[in-house]
């Protein structure tokens, strides 16, 4: 395992020593420095539905789907930059609100953001336990409540070469790890996750399962990936992502079944993975506008499995700056076919076994510009 302490402390800081540590802290930003806040509230109630907070602090100057984001330092701890939120409910993706907003962290445990809008977001507690909030002005619209119990020991993935730390309480209520990889002089990365279980309500609707939260805090170029997740209804998890840059440190490829029910992880190193545009007709390498369902199997010491999920709908973060464009598309996935085969001649599959809800992610590969003035195309009005 390769480890460059002068580069990353330079680059992105201390290594986080806990989650709360990793929340609740924030540094100054620059053109090659960013970092955000990520929650995704997953209902795995009869109907499902998601909500999506994303609080950024990115010190370049760039059009996020068609409005200019500049960020513009107030304090170390308040800052004015992009925010986000979408949700799907009905069965479509529908977006709150995104642009400038103003953000700040309140010590010691709180982070507020406020759009122009009159949207506003809170977030407080300390690790596992928090609250978020969502007001349209002074009305409450969204409310969501964490609770779980603590890991008490971390150790290294064991199937990963990068320092990432994973632990999971004695109840099996939370999974949360702490990864920092590096690749002088490319990039830099101090990130923490963790999946606990909630309840809220939203617009109305009330809310139950899984949700994810992701700190992070970069330096650099990243790699472009793919990600699904599968959270299951008794807290086991598919995890899988793929770091489709040539020049990084990360792991290839992070691939793995967490079955909670019978406290054992299945890893896989091998991977297909491909959108179709039909129910197994017309594949292709890369999410389109006319992708139906997204395919994936593995194969790996331990057995092998294969889902297939049909894609409900997306959001697509579009990044312009000077001549490149950047795509990020975050997707809602219903599982329709899962089948693990284990190496002990274990089989599941999701018909008779536990219900299952889905999310993927894609980066585009950058699309260089032909000049700088192309990147006008993407001006508001």
């Amino acid at each position: 395992m390769k480890t460059h302490p002068w580069f990353e402390q330079w680059r992105v800081g201390p290594e986080w020593a806990s989650h709360d540590e990793a929340i609740w802290n924030t540094g100054r930003v620059t053109l090659s420095r960013g970092e955000y806040w990520f929650f995704l509230f997953n209902s795995l109630q009869d109907q499902h539905k998601k909500v999506h907070v994303l609080i950024n602090k990115l010190g370049k100057r760039h059009w996020h789907n068609k409005q200019l984001i500049r960020y513009e330092r107030v304090s170390d701890t308040e800052w004015r930059n992009n925010s986000t939120v979408w949700y799907y409910l009905g069965g479509e993706v529908r977006e709150l609100f995104t642009g400038m907003a103003h953000s700040r962290l309140v010590p010691p445990n709180r982070i507020e953001t406020e759009h122009p809008s009159g949207f506003r977001v809170a977030a407080w507690g300390s690790f596992p336990d928090y609250s978020l909030t969502i007001h349209r002005g002074d009305e409450e619209i969204g409310r969501f409540e964490c609770h779980g119990t603590a890991p008490t020991e971390f150790v290294q993935a064991p199937n990963l070469q990068m320092r990432s730390l994973e632990g999971r309480s004695a109840d099996r209520t939370v999974f949360a790890k702490l990864d920092r990889v590096s690749q002088p002089p490319y990039c830099a990365t101090n990130c923490c996750d963790f999946f606990v279980p909630y309840k809220g309500r939203f617009m109305g609707e009330a809310f139950e399962g899984q949700v994810w939260v992701e700190r992070a805090r970069s330096f650099g170029l990243p790699p472009n990936w793919i990600l699904l997740w599968l959270a299951f209804d008794d807290r086991s998890r598919l995890w899988m992502r793929k770091f489709t840059g040539k020049i990084n440190h990360y792991d290839p490829l992070s691939f793995y079944f967490d079955d909670e029910r019978a406290r054992r992880r299945y890893a896989f190193d091998r991977i297909e993975f491909r959108y179709l545009t039909g129910y197994n007709v017309g594949p292709h390498a890369s999410i389109r506008d006319d992708s139906e369902y997204v395919s994936m199997s593995g194969k790996g010491p331990d057995g092998e499995m294969r889902v297939l999920c049909e894609l409900k709908g997306q959001y697509l973060h579009r990044y312009t700056s000077y001549k490149y464009e950047s795509r990020y598309y975050q997707t809602v996935l219903d599982p329709v076919e899962f089948e693990l085969r284990g190496a002990d001649g274990r089989v599941a599959d999701l018909n008779n076994w536990r219900r299952a809800v889905g999310y993927g992610e894609e980066t585009y590969k950058k699309k260089w510009r032909e000049t700088i003035m192309a990147d006008l195309d993407d001006r508001p009005g």
